[in-house]
C-alpha cells in the first residue's frame, strides 16, 4: 500500500500560500512546477488556490531545488 503524505499546514496556517511563496520566491511558474513533477498545469493550480491539497514531497522537492540554487550562487 502506497502511503500520501501532505502538508496540512503552511505559512499563516495556509500551505498554498507556502506553494505561492516557494513558486515566487525561485521564479517558477505554476506550468514549468506541473511540467517538472509530471502533473497537469490545473492540478497546480488547485494546489495554489486551496481548492485541493498539496502533496508534502512537492514541498520537499521545491525546498530542495531552492537549496540547490541558493547553493550553486
Amino acid at each position: 500500500m502506497r502511503r500520501t503524505f501532505y502538508v496540512v499546514a503552511g505559512e499563516n496556517g495556509n500551505p498554498c500560500n507556502r506553494l505561492r511563496v516557494l513558486l515566487h520566491d525561485l521564479d517558477m511558474k505554476q506550468a514549468e512546477l506541473a511540467a517538472a513533477i509530471e502533473v497537469t498545469p490545473r492540478t497546480v493550480s488547485l494546489w495554489t488556490t486551496g481548492k485541493a491539497r498539496v502533496p508534502g514531497a512537492v514541498f520537499a522537492y521545491l525546498e530542495l531545488l531552492k537549496k540547490v540554487r541558493t547553493l550553486a550562487q
